[in-house]
Parts: structure tokens; sequence; C-alpha cells
């Protein structure tokens, strides 16, 4: 999948993601309960491996075209990882696109797992 950000900017900028808590959670489920999709390392690129739970930012383009079989998780640090851009409706309007990956252990129980991601727009 994928997730998508518009910025629209009068200057260059660099775009960070971060988040408060980087592991999927089912609101179901209680909050101790440890069934959850945590993320992958933040340091070394992975490999997503089928059966187990986990998740990612691809480190190639989210099309698949540069390299998308490799992620690497998100910190509470926010960091540049790797996107693709278009422009927008105006010139100064920038859509920035980051593929993401998910993998699921068989014991997960079904649900919607989610966590939310903050966007940082820093001039440069």
């Amino acid at each position: 999948g994928t997730i998508s950000t518009t910025i629209t900017a009068n200057t260059n900028y660099q775009v960070l993601l971060s988040s408060n808590d980087s592991t999927m959670r089912n609101p179901k489920l209680d909050s101790a309960d440890d069934r959850t999709i945590p993320t992958i390392s933040a340091t070394t690129p992975t490999i997503l491996t089928p059966g187990t739970s986990a998740w990612g930012i691809a480190t190639g383009s989210p099309d698949g075209t540069n390299g998308n079989s490799t992620y690497v998780g998100i910190t509470t640090t926010p960091q540049s990882y790797y996107n693709t851009t278009s422009l927008g409706a105006y010139p100064s309007q920038t859509i920035h696109t980051y593929g993401i990956g998910v993998t699921i252990s068989p014991l997960l129980p079904s649900g919607i797992y989610s966590t939310s991601i903050t966007v940082t727009a820093v001039g440069v």
C-alpha cells in the first residue's frame, strides 16, 4: 500500500515522517494485549517475512520500480524516507507518496490495526 501527503510551499523543504507509537494496534483489543503489528528495524533495510507480524516504509519507490523489496521502520524521531513526488494542482503544491509494506501472522486476531504517522515539512 501507500500513504500520500500534499504539501504547498514557497521554499525548498524536506519531508520527515515519525510516529508517537510505531506499533499498529487494534483498538478493540485490550491495551495490554501484545497481539500487535510492530515496526521493523529502523536502521537496517529488511525484507518483510511472510507469516510474521511486521510493517515498514519501503526503501524504494512505492510502485516497485526502484528496489521496493526492503523496508525500514518508523521511529518517534522525524526522519527522511524514500518517496516519489508529483506536481499537484498548483505549481508550488507537491504530492509525496511513500510505499508501506505489512505482513501478518496467522495467529493475529482479525480486525483493523492502525497507527498515526506525523508528516513534517522542514525548510532547507
